[in-house]
């Protein structure tokens, strides 16, 4: 597997546990907005976690 694929696994399962332990913290049954919230959150991991390999 690339590893551009395999990083973007990564942050896919980053981004689950975040929402997880957000709803669990704040004990959010229903995000009316989820899709966007999840979007969001996928982007900045990206950025984050992506941006530190580009950089290195």
């Amino acid at each position: 597997m690339s590893d551009l694929l395999m990083a973007l696994v990564r942050v896919l399962d980053k981004t689950v546990n975040i929402i997880a332990h957000a709803c669990q913290q704040e004990g959010i049954v229903v995000v009316a907005d989820f899709k966007t919230l999840t979007d969001v959150l996928v982007q900045e991991v990206i950025k984050h976690d992506i941006g530190k390999q580009v950089i290195l």
